[in-house]
């Protein structure tokens, strides 16, 4: 995936949401409703957007329009000659503004919100952020560093109790450990026909945890080649 971070949003106190920057492989993404294209020695995954026609999202559009004519219907003639000649047309200009405003990322709504490590520390029950650290080493817990280096736990791997997933490790050890969290973080948030639809997080806390260790590595070995 070639986007970066570019913020993270307040989802309660130490909930977060975040987009991960990562690079993921044309098998993965295929999977997961994203286009695949081969630049040089580069995989790059683009999100594939379906352009919504529900009611809400035209009447949206129609808020949106009205706001703009609002706000150029107050701006001198002067300026607007002055804002075409130095960006372009107004097609331009309108391209620009559109690009600026903030849309959600598929990846956000798959593994969001997010906990920061002082929610985990205090979810969990341990008294420093070194405890929270060795869990992690020791695949317990599952971290993902975003492309701006900060370090968030996606808050599905929780239980009400603060308990993580049965046998984590064991699927973390199946993606390559750490360095491929993103890509465990997605596949075990994301529904599995094999597993009845569950997600493999879900089938972890079940009667199902030995099968899922096995998905985990199929998934892994596919990752991997």
């Amino acid at each position: 995936m070639v986007r970066k971070v570019q913020s993270t949003h307040g989802v309660g106190e130490h909930l977060r949401s975040a987009r991960s920057g990562r690079v993921v492989k044309a098998a993965f993404a295929a999977r997961h409703g994203m286009s695949v294209t081969q630049r040089g020695k580069s995989i790059v995954i683009n999100i594939v957007k379906t352009p919504s026609t529900s009611a809400a999202a035209q009447d949206a559009q129609k808020r949106l329009v009205i706001a703009l004519l609002s706000s150029v219907k107050r701006m001198r003639v002067e300026d607007l000659e002055r804002i075409e000649r130095q960006v372009g047309s107004m097609d331009d200009v309108a391209d620009r503004m559109l690009k600026s405003l903030p849309v959600p990322d598929p990846v956000d709504e798959i593994l969001g919100p997010f906990r920061t490590t002082e929610s985990v520390r205090q979810l969990v029950g341990v008294r420093t952020r070194q405890a929270v650290q060795a869990r992690v080493e020791a695949g317990t817990l599952l971290a993902v560093m975003t492309s701006d280096g900060k370090r968030l736990f996606p808050d599905f791997q929780f239980d009400d109790r603060g308990q993580s997933l049965p046998r984590l490790n064991q699927v973390l050890e199946a993606f390559g450990g750490s360095k491929d969290a993103w890509d465990a973080a997605l596949w075990l948030a994301q529904p599995e026909q094999d597993l009845g639809g569950q997600t493999p997080a879900e089938a972890l806390r079940g009667d199902n945890a030995g099968f899922v260790v096995e998905l985990a590595r199929r998934a892994g070995s596919v990752l991997a080649s």
